[in-house]
């Protein structure tokens, strides 16, 4: 998009708060899906800096919903996370984005802030996520074993992450390897 706008839709600032609209109930969208949903699958995969996780989610009477939870740029300059620490970050970094409304771009000043979601909501999603995949990199296998605390694959001593509303997908039951 250009400085401009976008000529016969409107200038920038309007196109941006058009797309934020957009974004936004996209999702709300998301977000009631998860709510509702009996069984959520992630798939996820980092390439460079970039990282992007879908989802599928199935609700009580059957009906599959699917799309993209978040694609973010990873800080390349954390030493502190790095590797699979990073991707398990993300991931549920990922989890709380969608979970939380947004404020969109230039807010007027008297808008309250939108309040993050309840922690026991996002227990309550993360608990929901039963199947994980990823591609065949190691650091993406370590983060899928090390996010499923239920399953004790990575051995007692995972490190937790700093910053971080959530720490584990306790549903998690199974672990996809796709190349």
């Amino acid at each position: 998009m250009s400085q401009e706008g976008i000529p016969g839709i409107g200038k920038r600032r309007k196109v941006q708060k058009m797309q934020f609209c957009i974004a936004e109930a996209m999702r709300a969208r998301t977000r009631r899906q998860f709510q509702e949903a009996v069984s959520i699958g992630i798939s996820q995969d980092k390439r460079g800096t970039r990282f992007l996780m879908r989802y599928r989610a199935c609700n009580k009477n059957l009906e599959v919903s699917d799309g993209v939870i978040c694609l973010l740029k990873l800080n390349g300059g954390d030493v502190a996370c790095k590797g699979a620490d990073q991707i398990r970050k993300a991931t549920m970094d990922g989890i709380v984005h969608v979970m939380s409304p947004q404020v969109g771009p230039f807010p007027s000043t008297d808008k309250k802030p939108v309040a993050a979601p309840k922690a026991s909501l996002l227990v309550e999603i993360a608990a929901k996520v039963e199947a994980l995949a990823a591609d065949a990199a190691s650091d993406e296998q370590l983060a899928g074993k090390e996010l499923a605390d239920g399953l004790n694959q990575a051995g007692p001593n995972v490190r937790p992450i700093r910053d971080s509303l959530l720490q584990s997908l306790p549903g998690l039951k199974v672990m996809f390897c796709f190349c």
